[in-house]
């Protein structure tokens, strides 16, 4: 049965619940309106058959890679479907959020929610997809395969359209209408300042644009391309489908309309602009709305213009809330819709915020306060709404601060980085097995040590120990971590114990806390800025001594706290405005009692006498454990060297004992181990925190 869009208003079609798998067989009641949502003084605004009424949007981006798969394979089954629908309902989210087409499986399952959810649905935000290979940098040349993709998105969508198998891209048969909850589109992606730059230098460019439906009296060739682009949607449904639904160009604040003084020439966050609000939308009754994927702590002035550092919320200082506000002017009446925030439960923190809502750090109970916080702030802005990123941990993705500590990137997939923020935005988690001490024989010692064990998953290295009695206040235990290379790393540890092995990094464990240290030869620390830019192309005699960036033997040697350092020394050009470089001390981890909550981010566990710890892989220098490769660089070169490793060794000290391992090896793993899906702490707080929102 297909949905027609009839235009007359206030009309309802009796649908069957049998349509597209429905099990039951009761009639529903769905309106049929031309313009069944519309974008309209700040909100999005639903037609109830008789007016419109405002929904504050309460989102869920619905990234869909599994572990062990990458995004354009769109995993996910009928079943994890139907299971992450009624979650999101029980949340009180309200709308999803796709940026691209999913295969018909998503639709049908969509559908039947829907119809059996009547009073309730999940509305949709339906993105068309604009490639990111874009070589010539001119979205001219983009222009014939993106109309082609917004005609098969839209039949898609209305459940009208075919489409023929292709790599990494959904297809099928698509035979379900979703339309009626279809409450905007979101098209494109976020377009690269070189994109715009290049786009708008084209000599036949244009200023305005008049269109069927929406013009633009002034603009720039960008704005005038985009223009054409929602024109051409807004054209393709009313004369094929007679209705009309509200729309938005995908952007982020590297191309907001606002000028940030604190931004250097050298940066390329305040250089463009894609700017929409004069947008003439007379002759389309649903209206546009602005979407930015807006975050509270990127790009740099985001937590250092003067115009927003003074603003507050219930929490603190908080600059976010302050750029809201003033993006929000700059649009209104037309609704601003931030189209992703959100901050991760990484161990590893990419970027500082004013408001201390980072690019990770935070632990899974911060994670989902500090979510909350944001929709708070996205409401109390009077923006028409916010779309969480993300609903589950996606394995696949990079972050450019562990892009020089993790390779191959085509592997990512088959591990979880938990230092890597992109990787860890999720509610949902997929846990891992518990790890399996039994995997190598114990290492037993004759004084207060008694055994060691290790064990290795596709998240952590761990280690458990088990001592004749529980570590005491004051007292330190120091583990040291031979990762490669009998002949390589440092013979003494950093309490001052001689080993027999040489450890590469190193843990000193008391009851408040772990802190992980590695050698000076081994420390990676700035090497995300190049810092090894000065030796590229040297003879080895030329080689820093103190620095290698790649472990050789040493006997007394400097141990060095792992640290990040996630920013650099930058400024305005003019020298009014000047930031230092910052740096996460991400060496010092979290210890914690058995009896305690986890949250995501204890790296010692105590459980009486028995210590388990664990330690993420990239804090280790290994690159890829799934195929036991560790980082062995060439500072002579730009690219990272890495080699294979035959195992760890383990060095277990405690006063004046010492238990070392023999090495020992893990298997290789090419398929993603076994996990379940898995709640973080972070969700029920979020659940919790979006029931204190009005939805209207």
């Amino acid at each position: 049965m297909r949905f027609l869009h009839l235009l007359a208003p206030a009309l309802t079609l009796s649908v069957l619940a049998t349509t597209a798998g429905c099990e039951s067989s009761d009639a529903l009641e769905v309106p049929l309106y031309p313009v069944p949502f519309k974008a309209a003084d700040g909100r999005l605004q639903i037609f109830d058959g008789s007016k419109f009424e405002p929904l504050f949007i309460k989102g869920m981006n619905m990234g869909v890679a599994l572990p062990g798969t990458q995004p354009g394979e769109l995993a996910p089954t009928e079943a994890d479907y139907d299971r992450w629908f009624s979650m999101l309902a029980e949340m009180g989210v309200n709308s999803i959020r796709l940026y691209t087409l999913h295969y018909p499986r998503f639709y049908k399952r969509l559908h039947f929610y829907n119809v059996t959810h009547p009073t309730k649905p999940l509305y949709v935000f339906h993105g068309i997809w604009l490639d990111e290979e874009n070589p010539t940098l001119n979205l001219h040349d983009m222009q014939s395969g993106y109309d082609d993709n917004i005609v098969e998105t839209i039949e898609c969508v209305h459940g009208n359209n075919f489409v023929f198998e292709r790599k990494g891209r959904a297809h099928g048969e698509y035979d379900t209408d979703i339309s009626p909850w279809v409450i905007g589109w979101i098209i494109g992606r976020e377009v690269f300042p070189d994109e715009v730059q290049t786009t708008n230098a084209l000599p036949e460019r244009r200023t305005r644009y008049g269109g069927g439906y929406v013009s633009l009296p002034s603009g720039s060739e960008t704005a005038v391309w985009w223009a054409e682009r929602i024109d051409k949607v807004i054209a393709y449904e009313a004369t094929r489908y007679h209705v009309y639904r509200p729309i938005s160009v995908s952007s982020w604040p590297t191309l907001d309309p606002l000028h940030h003084p604190t931004e250097g020439s050298g940066a390329s966050e305040d250089l463009e602009e894609l700017d929409l609000a004069n947008l003439d939308t007379t002759g389309f009754p649903a209206g546009y709305f602005a979407s930015y994927h807006a975050y509270p702590y990127y790009p740099d002035w985001m937590s250092e213009d003067p115009a927003y550092t003074g603003e507050r919320d219930a929490w603190g200082p908080n600059s976010y809330l302050g750029y809201l506000k003033t993006l929000r002017a700059h649009y209104h009446p037309k609704p601003l819709v931030i189209g992703e925030v959100g901050v991760p439960s990484s161990w590893g923190n990419a970027h500082f915020a004013h408001s201390g809502m980072s690019h990770g750090g935070q632990d899974e109970v911060q994670q989902g306060k500090d979510d909350v916080r944001l929709f708070h702030n996205a409401y109390d802005a009077g923006t028409g709404g916010a779309i969480l990123f993300a609903w589950i941990d996606e394995w696949w993705k990079r972050t450019w601060i562990v892009d020089e500590l993790a390779l191959p990137r085509e592997r990512y997939k088959l591990w979880h980085n938990v230092t890597s923020p992109e990787q860890n935005f999720g509610l949902l988690a997929f846990e891992l097995d518990p790890p399996d001490f039994a995997m190598f024989e114990p290492t037993t010692g004759s004084g207060r040590v008694t055994e060691v064990r290790m064990a290795a998953d596709a998240e952590f290295f761990h280690v458990k120990i088990a001592l004749g009695s529980a570590l005491g206040d004051g007292e330190v235990l120091t583990i040291g971590y031979d990762t490669y290379a009998d002949d390589r790393g440092e013979s003494i540890l950093p309490n001052g114990k001689k080993t027999t092995q040489r450890s590469e990094l190193a843990l000193t464990i008391t009851r408040q806390g772990a802190d992980l240290v590695v050698t000076e030869a081994y420390d990676q620390f700035g090497v995300w800025h190049d810092t090894q830019a000065a030796w590229h192309n040297k003879t080895d005699s030329e080689l820093p001594s103190g620095r290698p960036y790649r472990s050789i033997p040493s006997d007394g040697g400097k141990w060095n706290l792992v640290r990040w350092q996630n920013n650099s020394e930058h400024g305005s050009d003019d020298g009014v405005y000047r930031f230092p470089a910052t740096v996460q001390d991400i060496g010092k981890l979290r210890v914690r009692d058995a009896a305690e909550q986890e949250t995501g981010q204890s790296a010692v566990v105590f459980d009486g006498a028995t210590l388990t710890v664990r330690v993420p892989w990239t804090l280790l220098n290994v690159t890829d454990p799934s195929e036991l490769r560790v980082l062995d660089d060439d500072p002579k070169t730009r690219d990272r060297e890495t080699a294979l490793t035959e195992g760890f060794r383990i060095a277990v000290s405690l006063g004046d004992e010492l238990v070392e391992t023999p090495r020992r090896r893990w298997a290789r793993w090419d398929a993603v181990p076994p996990y379940k899906e898995r709640r973080k702490a972070s969700y029920a707080i979020f659940a919790e925190g979006l029931r204190g929102i009005p939805d209207r």
